[in-house]
Formats: C-alpha cells, structure tokens, sequence
C-alpha cells in the first residue's frame, strides 16, 4: 500500500498514549501528479463512492472494485513528484474544549472517536457545545468538504492516523485532531483523502 499507515505511525511517540505529531505529519512524503491527474483521480473514485450507495447489495462488490482501483490510480499515475505533505497542506490542531461547556443541544464537537478511516461517525458517543461558540470558536468550526486526521490514540490498538472527510454539517474541531488546510493552487483536497486511504 502506497499511504502505509504503519510508516505514519512509526514516526509518532509513545507515553501513555499513542501519537503522531503536526511535524511528522507535514514531513511525510506523498506523490503528486499533475492538476489534471489529480481531477481524474478524485473524479473517478468519487463516481465509484456514489455507487456504492445505490444498493446495499452491491456494497460489498463495489467496496472491492474501490479498494482495487483506489491503489491501481495511484500505481499508475504518471509524471509523479514526491513532495512533502506539509508543502502543499497545513495541518492545524484543534481546541481543548472544555466538558463543562457540554450541552444537550448545540454544535457537535468532532472527537476522536468519531473519526475513522475514511469516514466520520457522528453517532458515536456525540456531545455538544453551545450555538454562541461558533462566532468565539470560529477557526474551529469544520465545514463540508473538509479533511481530517486523527493524531492520537490507545496503545496497541489501530484508532490514531484515520483520515477522514466532513461530509455535512458544521462541527466543532477537538484537541488532538488535525485539519488540513490545502493549498487548491497545489492539490486538491480530495487528492489527499483518497491518497491516505490507500
């Protein structure tokens, strides 16, 4: 696999806890294609996600064809030119909200748990922060579209470097969770999604 998730995480430390760091991140090396590739890339396997939802029948099918052309597009992807994550996609860390601020209503606060591989699981575990944070807190605000990285977790378990996308919504962006901050001029933020599920 090209986004070897064990190379990612052997550059993290070790205390009580697992983690990757905003520099290891950024120093990380990915190939980039031109801006053309790169929109055929994302194009197609975007088309390949929308078919998976069309049937519950044909997921697991479509889930294998996804799988096999996701690694195939970037094994063949021509004119590559490996740059550093960190030269063409800022990693931003999120706040340290705090749990008594919680309430029953609000907007989410995106937690680690709820940030798998490839996908946000919103229902897990959910809490919330008061409406009037989104204008104090707006740096933090997540928007549709965005990606993110989950930068610590449990020793010996595999729940730290999922790298997943914003799909709808407004959240709130918690500690130990990374937002990449793209330059479009370079990449193209589904690039990077796609590229680190591989």
């Amino acid at each position: 696999l090209i986004f070897d998730k064990t190379k990612v995480q052997a550059l993290g430390g070790l205390t009580t806890f697992q983690f990757i760091s905003k520099t290891a991140i950024s120093n990380f090396e990915i190939p980039i294609p031109d801006s053309n590739a790169q929109k055929k890339i994302v194009e197609r396997l975007d088309a390949i996600r929308k078919a998976q939802e069309l049937c519950d029948t044909q997921i697991q099918k479509t889930e294998e064809l996804f799988e096999r052309v996701l690694i195939q597009s970037f094994e063949q992807a021509k004119n590559l030119k490996n740059r550093k994550l960190g030269e063409v996609a800022k990693l931003k860390g999120g706040y340290a909200f705090r749990s008594l601020d919680f309430v029953d209503e609000g907007i989410q606060l995106l937690r680690m748990g709820n940030v798998k591989k490839g996908n946000i699981s919103i229902l897990n575990k959910p809490v919330f922060l008061p409406f009037e944070f989104k204008e104090r807190f707006e740096d933090f605000i997540l928007k549709k579209g965005d990606i993110v990285v989950s930068m610590t977790g449990t020793t010996g378990k595999e729940d730290y470097g999922n790298v997943a996308k914003i799909e709808n919504g407004e959240l709130f962006l918690n500690q130990r969770i990374g937002k990449f901050i793209v330059n479009k001029d370079r990449i193209l933020p589904g690039y990077i999604y796609y590229f680190c599920q591989t």
